[in-house]
């Protein structure tokens, strides 16, 4: 639905705090953070991955994120507030795939096959 995003950074807003007066000093970290919670966030993460990057043609997607502190034994002895920021992309059911450094067209797999990332 169209209202989506005005709702996901407004609950994103709201998680780290970057609402009134933090709106401002918070900016960048809400620009970061709402990047890596959109299509071509995803994108730039899967680049960062290991492993084939593949189009994949059929079957479904789910994409799942979560926002959170980061517990302060993660944040070495830096004092600025911390945040984590994950990722779960899982496709199944996906009849075919094309992967992008081949030069041959899409090839068939199972419809039991899955990705996650």
């Amino acid at each position: 639905p169209p209202a989506s995003g005005p709702r996901l950074v407004a609950a994103v807003r709201r998680c780290l705090g970057a609402e009134g007066a933090e709106a401002k000093r918070r900016a960048k970290l809400t620009r970061l953070t709402t990047l890596l919670l959109c299509q071509a966030g995803m994108a730039l993460l899967d680049m960062a991955c290991r492993g084939s990057h593949l189009a994949l043609s059929g079957g479904e997607r789910a994409i799942r994120y979560a926002l959170a502190r980061a517990p302060l034994s993660a944040r070495g002895e830096a004092t600025e507030e911390a945040w984590e920021v994950r990722a779960d992309y899982a496709a199944e059911g996906f009849e075919e795939f094309l992967e992008a450094s081949s030069l041959e067209g899409p090839r068939s797999c199972s419809t039991g096959s899955s990705l996650r990332r």
